[in-house]
């Protein structure tokens, strides 16, 4: 056997493949992560079944430190969304600058999900460490100080020795049953029985919204995701809307959620509601970052669900759920003052066939607890009324001084008939 010098065996790591075990078939497999932060694959278990896990991914080890990964996998039960195993100091072995995870499993009846997240890479150096988020969607073009070029860590340098580590990551997951059979796959997230609303995000400053109609009272499941600080103030946020009063009857923020796996401002909650016959709309944002488009630390267990999700408790009451645009629940616009310029004041007058309930939806700035831009509607008598919008000099379609708000076109004051 030819024995490598010592310094050559992290590369002959590097150029190993995952291994293929030709008397165990492969049920799921996640390779390659140069062009994915995150790569997932699910599967159908129609009897318990003995699996053999492998993966490689990476971590940094410093001065006796094992450190966190930044590259590593999981599996979920697609059912409950809860890890059944995970790739962690304590199931890895050290191999160069790899951690390999070779292990055996039981797992029950039912369907798994596997994940393999790669969203950061970390060096040391003989004085420091440090770990850099890798952002798929653009190459590093800070030009490297002078410092970072004499250790050798600049952003170029850092990313190609990455890149070549990357390609090597991955997870597998094999059949080690006596008797293998095949079995079904399916692309993550699987979807709940009684799913009816799935508000998934994808990428940065998202604002999706969903409406719907019940017909009776109907108790449902909330799976909700997001960025925050527990107990704290939340980046990303989902609600649901009662469409005729406009009050939040379910929100993310007041379901004190929980820490959802990854990093530790990663939140979710699973939680219970009963809502009464009537219209609603469940909406859900995210912030600009941290997101499925670029995970700037580690995703949560769960990245395929980062959303809102609300499905039946009970599988008959989807047929008292009926999808609707939102259009159908915003009422016909009678009267509009929006795109305004600074120091601009407009109004409008509109007239109703008959007295009538309306819907006022203004957007405005406020300064500390000051409003400087000023709309209002002048007390409607019988079938008319007057809405008029004032601009201050600063924050506006002109020119935002500040972070615009999410849908901008609609900065002023709109008038809707209801319904």
């Amino acid at each position: 056997m030819l024995k490598l010098p010592r310094l050559l065996v992290p590369l002959a790591l590097l150029a190993a493949a995952l291994p293929s075990q030709a008397s165990e078939p492969v049920l799921a497999s996640l390779k390659d992560f140069t062009e994915a932060e995150v790569r997932s694959q699910g599967f159908h278990l129609a009897r318990p079944t003995r699996v053999h896990v492998y993966g490689r991914g990476g971590a940094l080890e410093y001065k006796g430190d094992p450190g966190s990964l930044y590259a590593y996998g999981w599996i979920l039960d697609a059912a409950t969304r809860q890890v059944v195993w995970q790739m962690q100091p304590g199931t890895v072995q050290k191999a160069g600058r790899y951690r390999i995870a070779d292990q055996y499993l039981d797992l029950p009846a039912g369907s798994y999900e596997i994940h393999f997240a790669n969203h950061a890479y970390a060096q040391r150096s003989f004085f420091s460490r440090w770990e850099r988020n890798i952002d798929r969607r653009q190459q590093p073009r800070e030009r490297p100080a002078l410092w970072q070029s004499f250790l050798g860590i600049s952003p170029a340098r850092l990313r190609k020795t990455w890149a070549q580590e990357a390609q090597q990551f991955g997870l597998e997951i094999y059949d080690a049953s006596p008797d293998p059979r095949p079995v079904a796959t399916f692309t993550p997230p699987l979807a709940w029985r009684g799913e009816v609303v799935s508000l998934r995000a994808s990428g940065d400053g998202e604002q999706l919204t969903q409406a719907f109609r019940c017909t009776r009272p109907v108790a449902f499941q909330v799976y909700a995701q997001g960025e925050g600080e527990s107990g704290g103030r939340l980046h990303d946020q989902g609600w649901i809307l009662d469409a005729r009063t406009r009050k939040r009857v379910w929100s993310l923020d007041r379901a004190k959620p929980g820490w959802g796996g990854g990093a530790r401002k990663n939140l979710r909650v699973m939680d219970r509601i009963t809502l009464p016959a009537g219209d609603y709309l469940a909406t859900y944002t995210t912030d600009d970052s941290h997101s499925p488009a670029d995970w700037n630390a580690a995703p949560p267990w769960d990245p395929s669900k980062y959303g809102l999700v609300l499905a039946v408790a009970a599988e008959p009451d989807a047929q008292a759920v009926t999808l609707l645009n939102v259009s159908d629940l915003e009422g016909k616009v009678v009267a509009e003052l929006v795109g305004l310029k600074h120091y601009e004041r407009r109004s409008a007058d509109f007239t109703l066939a008959a007295p009538s309930s309306v819907r006022v939806f203004a957007m405005l700035e406020r300064v500390f607890q000051d409003y400087p831009d000023a709309p209002w509607l002048d007390e409607m008598l019988l079938k008319w009324g007057v809405v008029h919008y004032r601009m201050d000099g600063s924050h506006g379609p002109s020119s935002w001084n500040s972070t615009p708000p999410r849908n901008p076109e609609r900065y002023g004051i709109t008038v809707y008939l209801m319904k």
